[in-house]
């Protein structure tokens, strides 16, 4: 009987402790050729809080895709001004506008794999 009572103060215990974690974020990165709606990791809290502190404040307005590599990569992270983002790498996944990414890739690059016309963002966060 005491076995069964544990077993079921386990299992309530997991089922409270997944009822109060955090949801993953949702953001939009609104660019000038569509959109893309990202989840992000609760993994990486300190990443993630830094990124929402970030957006927040503005760094990210009409901050180029400074660096793009087509079917490898496309980077931001510095605003309009240049600056580098000073915080964390952000970890998530893109829901939404896989379609947007393959645009944003496949754009013209020239020196440095840097956009021959300039790709901007801006992203909000969902609540």
């Amino acid at each position: 009987m005491k076995k069964i009572f544990f077993i079921l103060g386990l299992i309530l215990s997991i089922q409270l402790v997944g009822q109060t974690e955090k949801p993953e974020t949702i953001a939009v990165i609104h660019t000038t050729l569509g959109d893309i709606t990202v989840k992000l990791n609760n993994d990486t809290p300190l990443h993630r809080d830094n990124f929402i502190k970030l957006v927040n404040e503005g760094w990210y307005e009409d901050s180029p895709f400074h660096r793009v590599i087509n079917n490898f990569m496309i980077q931001g992270g510095h605003n309009k001004d240049g600056k580098v983002d000073p915080g964390y790498t952000i970890f998530g996944e893109v829901i939404m506008g896989l379609d947007v990414v393959d645009k944003i890739a496949a754009v013209q690059t020239g020196r440095g794999d840097v956009p021959v016309e300039t790709v901007t963002m801006k992203i909000e966060i969902e609540d």
